[in-house]
């Protein structure tokens, strides 16, 4: 987790050093760009910081150098007010779409520290150290409701480390202590509480982003060990994450860190389907798979790796970009009006649907934004209510001319949809949606076989 601090300011950059050391963070120096630039070629960095004054290869050739050759690291430009952009004709978006990830405008040396600790705050749960022996639940403390998040307490890993406290309501704005962070609540231990009526479990808010992060870690061990008969809670687990994700991006924006917390829920689920064992039993499960109670972002992104699991041309990258684009594919709803955001478009009028119909646009504009981001994600987005002949929106392309991507999310979108209205088992509804004729020439003739061998 070394830092390489980049910048001329030799005082400055003593005293950012001399705050590391103090926290106890590794931390080096380059004083040029040229410098920088080897360094980093022959050392892996997790951080670095920028100075847009940095001389002998300027800061946007250093940027574009390390963006290239170190992508998964973090990098921070400083800057000494918007006059230095304005004079370089550049502004925050403009730096932030060359794969900036924080822009800082004049910060005190001691600063730095903090903002490599916010930015890496969503792993930090890999420090938590487990405590032993569980403790007894705390007396009851007055908590606001708006500040925690929700579990079903089914969907909680047992005998696993819990990274921050959980809690149980008792009532408005009264919440107790119940899992302290350190601690592993067992198997046995979870039952008990479930059996005795609790069917939630608490976490503030706050740590909702470390919940993301460390259930994308544990389902991730368990797809490589797990037997057929754990498959049904390798998906609950990846659904609760989703879930999770969904209410984080909302309240934040899609950061940096949170695109690579996607990228490892998407994987997950691509590995989950490529291991039959573990997603044939519980897709075929009627009494477990109940699509009425998932969200709809989870299904598509569900049914997307379901599809593409055994298409040949599925590649790392390619799953990849198509199970983030399964992820994204609604986020321009979240600019329509609010009454429009909760209707079902079947409840609509002409006009109201209008407006719905321009949310892949919105959404392909908003993704633009992000840094780094695969360009075939933003087109998955655009596209994913195109048709094969013609008839979707928001273009109206056809055929060949819809990314073949956009066409795997298409059909999972309609599928997903289709089982949600109906109330429907994945079996089942696969039957009646089969027998609509239009589906069989909306959506790709290979990708509907893939969907129903993968359904068998």
């Amino acid at each position: 987790m070394t830092t390489l601090i980049i910048s001329p300011d030799i005082t400055w950059t003593s005293r950012a050093q001399q705050a590391f050391i103090v926290q106890g963070l590794p931390c080096e120096v380059a004083y040029n760009g040229k410098d920088a630039q080897l360094m980093a070629y022959h050392k892996k960095y997790s951080y670095f910081v920028l100075d847009l004054d940095i001389q002998n290869h300027p800061a946007l050739e250093v940027c574009k150098y390390l963006r290239k050759t170190c992508p998964q690291s973090k990098l921070i430009m400083t800057v000494v007010s918007n006059t230095k952009l304005d004079e370089m004709l550049l502004d925050e978006k403009k730096l932030l779409k060359m794969g900036v990830t924080q822009v800082l405008f004049q910060p005190e040396p001691e600063s730095i520290v903090g903002a490599i600790q916010d930015i890496g705050q969503i792993r930090k749960w890999k420090n938590v150290q487990e405590t032993g022996k569980p403790q007894e639940p705390d007396k009851d403390e007055e908590i606001i409701d708006s500040e925690f998040s929700r579990i079903k307490i089914s969907e909680l890993f047992g005998d696993a480390l819990a990274v921050f406290d959980y809690y149980i309501r008792l009532g408005s704005n009264r919440f107790v202590k119940i899992i302290h962070k350190g601690e592993k609540p067992s198997k046995d231990q979870l039952t008990k509480y479930e059996s005795s009526g609790t069917k939630f479990l608490y976490f503030l808010k706050k740590d909702r982003a470390t919940f993301i992060s460390y259930q994308n870690d544990l389902a991730k061990e368990m797809i490589k060990s797990s037997s057929a008969n754990e498959g049904s809670k390798v998906v609950q687990a990846m659904k609760s994450t989703t879930d999770k994700y969904f209410e984080e991006v909302f309240t934040v924006g899609i950061q940096p860190n949170l695109i690579e917390e996607g990228k490892s829920i998407c994987q997950n689920m691509f590995d989950a389907a490529k291991k039959d064992q573990t997603l044939s039993k519980f897709v075929n499960d009627l009494e477990q798979f109940n699509p009425a109670a998932l969200s709809h972002a989870f299904l598509v992104s569900f049914f997307s790796a379901l599809i593409c699991k055994d298409l040949d041309w599925a590649g790392k990258k390619t799953v990849e970009t198509l199970a983030l684009g399964a992820l994204f594919h609604d986020i321009g709803i979240l600019q329509l009006p609010p009454e429009i955001q909760e209707m079902d478009p079947s409840q609509m009028s002409a006009e109201q649907f209008n407006l719905y119909q321009t949310h892949p646009q919105l959404g392909a504009e908003a993704l633009k934004s992000i840094p780094g981001l695969n360009v075939g994600v933003i087109q998955i987005v655009l596209q994913h209510h195109e048709k094969l002949n013609g008839s979707g929106y928001p273009e109206g392309i056809s055929g060949h001319k819809i990314y073949p991507l956009a066409k795997v999310v298409a059909l999972a979108d309609a599928f997903s949809y289709f089982l949600k209205e109906k109330e429907l088992s994945p079996i089942d509804g696969l039957k009646l949606f089969l027998r609509n004729h239009d589906n069989l020439t909306w959506y790709d003739p290979i990708l509907m076989k893939n969907l129903i061998k993968a359904l068998k």
